[in-house]
């Protein structure tokens, strides 16, 4: 008898990455929103999926190795159609399948399509959080777009530049305390190397940065959302959503590449921050 399948849908888009130091220096390397988003998930030992559409810039290769990593893909849809990478969006369709035992993560999509997706999986999940990061070049949401996506979601997640670029001059705390009185559940603004700050039931939540022991390889926002996605999920834990998060994001960008950082070891190295992080965080206010 096999163990209850439950974890997180990371649903986004699937790319390659250029490497920039690995032993494989040659090979071509899985990245995009969505694998960041799984990866960030299983290291703070969940279960993890991909929805996206696989486009013909990601061989069969990368998809083997993915599958072999433990990251299912079966909600993915390859496509031959795509021209250029990141173009096509994954659709309400693809997580038709999706049941009560599992949490979807929403990456930086555009608000039409985060719109579908939230309406598709809305109340017949354990939760839904969303992610405004885009990738440059995509449009931008407007803050009744932000608005109307955190008040229907479980939990949402943007960044330091998008929220001053919404809220222009206003510290983070007050930007999180006007969207909890538009009816945001719980929200969290990612500051980078200044850590994170949320807020959930009118409390506020401040989450330092784990010190990097080499400079970043990768970008850790999407592992962020990810690995605060999966443990947000049981009990809406703010601050030990947040902290675990965060030791997901530094492990994730200390890496050549998403994959290599599956290991028990990488389970373990997050586990040992988060803790450290749990240990130093203030209580709420």
């Amino acid at each position: 008898m096999g163990k209850p399948s439950s974890g997180v849908v990371a649903v986004g888009l699937l790319s390659t990455l250029a490497r920039t130091e690995t032993s494989e220096a040659a090979a071509p390397s899985a990245g995009g929103s969505a694998l960041l988003a799984a990866v960030g998930a299983w290291l703070v030992g969940r279960d993890a999926a991909i929805c996206a559409v696989i486009g013909p810039h990601v061989s069969v290769d990368l998809v083997r190795r993915i599958t072999q990593h433990g990251i299912d893909l079966s909600r993915s849809r390859a496509t031959a159609d795509v021209a250029t990478e990141g173009d096509i969006e994954p659709s309400p369709e693809q997580l038709a399948s999706v049941s009560r035992d599992w949490s979807v993560h929403l990456c930086g999509l555009s608000a039409g399509r985060q719109r579908e997706l939230l309406h598709a999986v809305s109340q017949r999940v354990m939760t839904v959080t969303i992610d405004t990061a885009k990738k440059p070049g995509s449009s931008v949401l407007t803050k009744t777009e932000l608005v109307e996506l955190a008040v229907n979601c479980d939990a949402i997640l943007t960044g330091r530049l998008e929220a001053e670029r919404l809220w222009p001059a206003q510290p983070p705390r007050e930007i999180l305390r006007q969207l909890a009185r538009q009816g945001a559940r719980a929200a969290v603004i990612k500051l980078g190397v200044g850590g994170s700050i949320g807020i959930r039931e009118g409390r506020i939540t401040w989450m330092s940065a784990f010190p990097l022991t080499r400079p970043p390889l990768l970008p850790g926002g999407d592992a962020y959302a990810g690995a605060f996605s999966a443990v947000f999920a049981p009990d809406r834990n703010l601050a030990h959503a947040m902290a675990w998060a965060t030791a997901a994001a530094s492990t994730v960008m200390e890496s050549p590449s998403p994959l290599e950082v599956m290991t028990d070891f990488g389970r373990r190295t997050v586990e040992s921050r988060a803790r450290a992080l749990e240990s130093d965080t203030a209580p709420s206010t």
